[in-house]
C-alpha cells in the first residue's frame, strides 16, 4: 500500500506545485482588442424596452393573497404611478463647530464633567447642561452624546 500511496501523494503536491509556480511566473497574455472604426455600440434600435411587473405574490403578514397591481413602464424610467404622495422636504439643521476635549470625573462625588469647545469658546459642562443650543445628553470617557434641534450625536475626543 506504501508504494501505491506515496507516488500518488507526490503527484497530487507536484501538480499544485506546478500550477501555482505558472500561475505566479506563467507569461501574461495581452488582449488586443480593436474596435470597428464605424461601430457605434449605441446605435440601433431607439425604442425604449417596455416591461410589465405583476405583483400578485401573497402578503406574509396577512397571510391573505394580494390583489394583482400592474405596473407598467418603460426601461428608460418612465414607470407609471398611481396617486403619487407629497415628498416631504426634510430641513437640515446645521450643527455648530465642536470638538470634545474630554472628561473630568470627581471621585468623591462621581460627578462628570466635560470640555466642550463649540464654534471656539470653550465651555464646561455637565449632563442635561445647555451650551447655547446644544443640549448634553450623556458623558462618557471618549465620547459625548449631544441634542441640537431634536437631532442626538455623538462626538469623539
Amino acid at each position: 500500500m506504501l508504494w501505491i500511496l506515496l507516488p500518488a501523494t507526490i503527484g497530487v503536491w507536484l501538480t499544485i506545485f506546478v500550477r501555482v509556480y505558472s500561475t505566479l511566473h506563467g507569461a501574461e497574455t495581452a488582449v488586443d482588442f480593436q474596435p470597428a472604426a464605424n461601430a457605434d455600440p449605441f446605435a440601433g434600435d431607439n425604442e425604449p424596452d417596455t416591461f410589465s411587473i405583476v405583483n400578485n405574490y401573497r402578503d406574509p403578514f396577512t397571510e391573505k393573497p394580494a390583489a394583482p397591481k400592474h405596473t407598467a413602464g418603460t426601461a428608460s424610467g418612465n414607470a407609471v404611478i398611481k396617486n403619487p404622495k407629497p415628498a416631504t422636504v426634510k430641513k437640515e439643521s446645521s450643527w455648530p463647530s465642536i470638538h470634545y476635549s474630554g472628561m473630568i470625573k470627581n471621585q468623591k462625588s462621581n460627578r462628570q464633567l466635560a470640555m466642550l469647545e463649540i464654534d471656539g469658546s470653550q465651555t464646561a459642562v455637565t449632563s442635561g447642561d445647555m451650551a447655547g443650543n446644544v443640549k448634553v445628553c450623556r458623558i462618557f470617557k471618549d465620547s459625548i452624546e449631544l441634542m441640537f434641534e431634536k437631532q442626538k450625536r455623538f462626538f469623539r475626543k
